[in-house]
């Protein structure tokens, strides 16, 4: 019995030229990745492809921007053609074929041409950047990050450079995978932190229980306090942060991704020695949204394939070289001290990455998505509720206020009524009193014996203050009228 082989198919707009790939999820496993095998097929390839050659290319997708932000010819992204092949219909056999081209190559004919593509050992992965908060599971045409594409084009000879719109576009993903069993380490961190005007140091260590984490994973984070100081420390505070590196504008920035605060044992005391174990689960279902989140980029909108953006890994082991957007991982682990102590923190790097197909880590992934698939619309709802959480509020108040009119209202109901009675006497009183003051103030000025101010400071300071607490006095009074007037109405 045979076994069966899933195919992904795009025709060109007039449906002449067929493009065959054999999956669209790539992955890079322990510096090598996999190759892009594929075929184009024409059915009337003798008509439609009589003098020209067929040109397929990978293309990477740095998009940094959105394009309502592009002004002025300024553009924030970049296209780089990093494979290509050159097909013709003379030659419709490779030497290494492999399973994919057979199979195909027997079911199609003499129409079938295949190709090989190759990902470049620096090629960064494929990810998602979000733009605004609440765009954290909305994907479009618009959004930035790295992307691939496969692109089929037609041209007049080999050599042609102006190449017109391609025929065919077919995005593709390409993740990272690191087998590290047998290889894993746990990260430690030690800090220590003195005082200039007391004697002893707390000292912080933090230590994971492993470097390389899958998608879904939870994280024990060990944390030890050792306080030789005289001051205490309130609390810890432990977090997940994403660090972003964009080396084509020279940006990086952090987003928090998951945290806690923990104060059991605290405050700690002088001398007192603390262990707690924390666990944390960073996941894109339940994570923070923060304008800038990466993701890895999904190829369906059926299914929920949103993940954190994986761990970017150079494969000669120099992250310098690196290229594009890169990602990295850290644990913060933040102890308050007490008594204008400040903080004490550690940072502890770790590796996240997406799971291999077809094992229980991966089936470990699914089962946490479908537990939170279920708390994401409720977040979503979250979202909108506080955004309009002022307009909401305006509207109930006007619901409200043309209620409570609706009927024949009394002193009691009729709250509008009341309103407007309270602000006509409160701007009646407030005009008195400013009326009052300034004629008070003109008759004091022509009451002053102009002889007052040839008497010595100590007499005119005394008057002047006296002409200053007496309006004052006044003025107070009439706001305390003010307010038993409106409470007693």
């Amino acid at each position: 019995m045979g076994g069966t082989m899933k195919i992904f198919k795009k025709s060109s707009p007039y449906g002449k030229i067929l493009l065959y790939l054999g999956q669209r999820d790539y992955i890079q496993c322990q510096g090598e990745n996999e190759d892009i095998h594929g075929v184009v097929y024409s059915k009337d390839w003798a008509s439609c492809l009589t003098g020209r050659v067929i040109i397929v290319q990978l293309v990477i997708h740095f998009k940094h921007s959105r394009e309502e932000d592009e002004v002025m010819g300024l553009s924030f992204q970049k296209e780089l053609i990093l494979d290509k092949q050159v097909l013709s219909t003379s030659k419709t056999d490779v030497e290494d074929k492999n399973k994919f081209h057979s199979l195909l190559k027997s079911k199609l004919g003499e129409g079938a041409i295949p190709f090989t593509l190759k990902f470049p050992d620096l090629s960064p992965n494929s990810l998602l950047i979000c733009g605004d908060k609440g765009e954290l599971f909305h994907q479009d045409a618009d959004n930035m990050g790295v992307f691939y594409d496969v692109r089929v084009h037609l041209a007049d000879f080999p050599e042609d450079m102006d190449l017109r719109a391609p025929v065919i576009s077919m995005g593709i993903r390409k993740t990272s995978y690191l087998n590290m069993e047998g290889k894993s380490r746990s990260p430690t961190t030690i800090t220590e932190k003195g005082f200039t005007l007391s004697s002893g140091k707390i000292s912080l260590e933090g230590t994971l229980n492993k470097d390389v984490f899958y998608h879904g994973e939870e994280i024990f984070v060990t944390v030890n306090i050792h306080n030789n100081s005289t001051k205490p420390v309130r609390y810890i505070h432990v977090s997940v942060d994403q660090n972003v590196d964009i080396t084509l504008i020279n940006s990086n920035y952090s987003n928090r991704i998951t945290e806690m605060t923990c104060e059991t044992g605290c405050p700690l005391q002088p001398g007192s020695i603390l262990q707690q174990t924390l666990v944390l689960k960073p996941l894109a279902q339940t994570c923070q949204m923060s304008q800038g989140l990466c993701l890895d980029a999904s190829l369906s909108r059926a299914k929920n394939e949103t993940n954190l953006a994986s761990s970017s890994i150079a494969s000669t082991g120099d992250p310098n070289d690196l290229l594009g957007v890169i990602i990295s991982y850290t644990v913060k682990v933040i102890a308050t001290i007490g008594s204008l102590g400040g903080e004490l923190e550690c940072d502890l790097p770790f590796k996240l990455l997406y799971p291999k197909a077809s094992s229980e880590e991966m089936e470990q992934l699914m089962k946490v998505k479908e537990e939170a698939s279920g708390n994401e619309s409720t977040a979503s709802k979250d979202i909108k509720r506080k955004k309009f959480q002022g307009q909401d509020s305006v509207l109930r108040e006007s619901i409200n206020s043309s209620q409570a009119g609706a009927g024949t209202p009394t002193k009691e109901e009729d709250g509008v009524g009341y309103s407007v009675y309270q602000l006509h006497m409160s701007m009646l009183i407030w005009f008195s009193s400013y009326i009052i003051y300034i004629c008070y103030h003109f008759h004091r000025q022509f009451q002053v014996d102009q002889r007052v101010f040839r008497i010595e400071g100590s007499t005119l300071g005394t008057a002047a203050a006296n002409r200053s607490i007496q309006p004052n006095i006044i003025i107070l009074l009439l706001c305390i009228i003010t307010v038993i007037v409106n409470k007693f109405r």
